[in-house]
């Protein structure tokens, strides 16, 4: 009598081996990718891009660039959100290239800033990385909203004055008026605004005139007019 336990056998490897193959998923494994391909999906499915897996460190805000993480299938929206070290575009390009992603109104993202040397996307939101130092917006009892601009969570580091701009430090509510009075560098002006964006501030103020914006020791730093000035401001402004 034939002995049948081979075909079942057979049967099951073919089921499970088209379960793991058929899906059209394909996954990076490690720094290389797929044996060190980098993973590209084949077939028109879905590629899995997982960020723990790149290179985030950086010395300046220039070694970084936007990229979409987590699961990406045909059709899907390719917006960023995420950011690694531009040494690993290509590993990632090579991943998503066979994907087709849809035509997306994308939000508009800010640019990705190199924070504790490390690739960071700031969105002025209370789940940003720590290093953000965003600001919580706390509703006040007559229904006002406020955020606390932390100066010492901002660049403020320099080569010249055109590297600096003016902001307002401290807590801001809504209503108040945004004078300036301190300095941070250029590169953090996108995640100021979008901290401030909520709260209705006013511009038309009667604020009094601005110090110089100016770059000392390669910190931005604001010179006023008084005599008590940070160190290496002209003497009264």
């Amino acid at each position: 009598m034939p002995r049948r336990a081979p075909l079942v056998t057979s049967a099951f490897l073919l089921a499970s081996l088209c379960l793991a193959a058929c899906t059209g998923k394909t996954s990076e494994s490690g720094p290389g990718g797929a044996g060190g391909g980098g993973g590209s999906a084949s077939g028109g499915g879905c590629v899995d891009v997982e960020l723990s897996t790149y290179d985030l460190s950086c010395q300046q805000d220039s070694d970084c660039i936007v990229i979409s993480a987590g699961q990406i299938c045909p059709g899907d929206c390719d917006c960023g959100g995420s950011t690694i070290n531009a040494s690993g575009q290509a590993r990632y390009q090579s991943a998503v290239s066979g994907i087709q992603t849809g035509v997306c109104g994308c939000p508009l993202e800010n640019e990705p800033q190199c924070l504790g040397n490390v690739c960071t996307i700031c969105r002025g939101i209370p789940s940003d990385p720590p290093a953000c130092g965003s600001a919580v917006a706390d509703a006040g009892a007559d229904g006002s909203v406020c955020v606390d601009v932390d100066l010492s969570t901002y660049d403020q580091s320099c080569q010249s004055a055109s590297d600096c701009v003016d902001i307002t430090a401290g807590t801001i509510c809504t209503g108040d008026c945004t004078c300036g009075g301190a300095a941070i560098n250029a590169s953090g002006e996108a995640r100021y605004e979008t901290t401030l964006a909520s709260l209705g501030t006013s511009t038309a103020c009667p604020c009094p005139q601005s110090g110089a914006i100016a770059c000392i020791q390669n910190k931005c730093t604001v010179c006023g007019n008084g005599p008590n000035q940070p160190a290496g401001c002209p003497a009264g402004g």
